[in-house]
């Protein structure tokens, strides 16, 4: 949550979450949907996109749509 404030405090205006350096491979579905429970609550008013991507592709819906019960603002 530091790291995303920091950023913020930065001028970043909106996160990649999960994405573009192949953590997603290193975690499982549940820790996938804390890190966007994290940004979500530390980033509330940002632009957030979900990164999907999975060799499952019922995990990728899974997260689609939790992404979307978060209210993030595009999936990846």
């Amino acid at each position: 949550m530091q790291l995303i404030q920091h950023n913020i405090k930065l001028g970043v205006q909106g996160f990649y979450v999960g994405g573009s350096t192949a953590e997603a491979f290193l975690l499982s579905t549940e820790e996938r949907k804390q890190v966007m429970d994290i940004c979500k609550e530390a980033a509330p008013n940002h632009k957030l996109i979900a990164h999907i991507g999975s060799i499952s592709e019922d995990e990728a819906l899974e997260l689609a749509l939790y992404a979307k019960e978060l209210g993030y603002d595009a999936i990846s």
